[in-house]
């Protein structure tokens, strides 16, 4: 750092002396990553990203539904990406929270930590500094990063506690999934085909999906955010959590999921949902935390218990008819991340521990006030154990819920009107 008192602007006929400090400043005009937004012929974003928490290390963000987090065709010419947005929305690290450098050195542009698929809305974790992003990269790998989705499932979800298999597992169109077993021992492949003298079977995906029931203290054991000591009367099961714990192309996948609420529809599942009301359709409102990040997880394991989320057309089913069937509820799929606790990449340093401390007071419950900024919803607390935490917890969009609400309504009135009829 410098004593801006003791410094003076070098021009060229500026003489250095032994033991003078150099530096180079940057320019970066109004607050953004000018590198970028200055580039000739480079247009503005073409949506809105809005900001939920941000400092100079990190920073989370509310990404749109149908917008892509990167493309690997054309990263820099693409504008209706996440990474070509970020310098536009972000403001670029002061580097001042300590006397070394490289250890809060910006990296080339703010980067995303994580994915999120192009119809999902919701959080999404940016790292703003080269140790910074590593750490939190790292946090991902280790599975400690604590998340939560919100769904709306297409038919009513009574998940059967016990062990089920499938036999594949379809995509969107209609093809069997596959994956090959490079140890097999026998002399000739199924295909007859042998590729650089390994021998490979091609084996037909059996995914095996396994729902049990745990407590909310078992939950929070495994490592989920959950509450042990505060029940949840409204949510199914009582006072507790389904585990969903899969076999998903060889790979294990695992969530915890309970149903909030259910709802009528009549474009939804034909099923039963009153006793009184044969045809009425049903849809779930569904909390889903997961502790594995294979791909498509949610949606693959909410698909294989016959409910899959409204919107999606991948593994709905495997016919063209469920796929229009999808479409008809004209939202986009209704998956969204809206709540993300991540340990925080600078204040768990040696020197950012010091830094927390100069800095912070903490009300009775560990939260920080001092750091606190009213313009945006993330939380900074410490833990018992003294890890600093950051924690975004918002509402899902308001189509979530004004599709309940319609739905509710239309289905309403035309169970009145057939009873009228009739």
């Amino acid at each position: 750092t410098f004593d801006l008192s003791r410094c003076s602007l070098g021009k060229v006929i500026s003489r250095i002396k032994p033991g003078d400090k150099v530096g180079v400043q940057e320019r970066r005009s109004h607050g953004a990553y000018s590198k970028f937004i200055a580039r000739k012929n480079t247009k503005t974003p073409t949506f809105n990203l809005p900001v939920m928490y941000e400092d100079d290390s990190m920073a989370i963000v509310n990404k749109p539904a149908g917008v892509l987090v990167y493309d690997v065709r054309n990263v820099l010419s693409r504008r209706d990406t996440i990474l070509f947005s970020l310098p536009y929305v972000l403001k670029p690290p002061l580097l001042t929270q300590t006397a070394d450098v490289n250890a809060t050195a910006a990296v080339y542009r703010p980067s995303a930590c994580h994915r999120l698929d192009k119809p999902t809305c919701g959080l999404l974790v940016v790292g703003k500094s080269k140790p910074a992003v590593v750490h939190i990269c790292k946090q991902f790998m280790q599975r400690e990063v604590l998340k939560t989705y919100t769904a709306i499932l297409n038919g009513k979800l009574t998940p059967s506690v016990g062990v089920a298999t499938t036999s594949s597992t379809s995509n969107s169109d209609g093809n069997q999934n596959a994956f090959i077993d490079r140890n097999a021992q026998e002399s000739v492949n199924e295909t007859g085909n042998e590729t650089n003298g390994t021998l490979e079977k091609i084996i037909p995906p059996v995914n095996k999906f396994t729902t049990t029931i745990i407590s909310n203290q078992e939950a929070y054991e495994m490592g989920f955010d959950v509450d042990p000591t505060t029940p949840s009367p409204q949510a199914l099961p009582d006072n507790g959590w389904y585990l969903a714990s899969d076999i998903l192309d060889g790979k294990e996948a695992v969530t915890a999921f309970r149903i909030v609420s259910y709802h009528r529809s009549n474009k939804a599942q034909d099923s039963t949902f009153d006793h009184d009301k044969v045809g009425v359709g049903c849809l779930t409102l569904v909390e889903l935390k997961p502790k594995t990040g294979r791909f498509h997880q949610l949606r693959r394991q909410m698909s294989l218990r016959g409910t899959p989320i409204v919107g999606d057309t991948t593994y709905g089913d495997s016919n063209k008819k469920s796929k229009a069937a999808h479409k008809r509820f004209g939202r986009g799929l209704m998956l969204c991340s809206n709540k993300v606790i991540v340990a925080h990449p600078f204040y768990n340093t040696e020197e950012g521990r010091l830094v927390w401390q100069d800095q912070t007071q903490l009300n009775t419950k560990g939260v920080a006030d001092a750091v606190a900024d009213d313009s945006q919803i993330g939380t900074l607390w410490e833990r018992a154990d003294g890890v600093v935490m950051v924690t975004v917890d918002m509402e899902p969009p308001p189509k979530f819920q004004g599709l309940l609400k319609a739905e509710e309504q239309r289905a309403n009135m035309t169970y009145e009107q057939t009873k009228k009829t009739s």
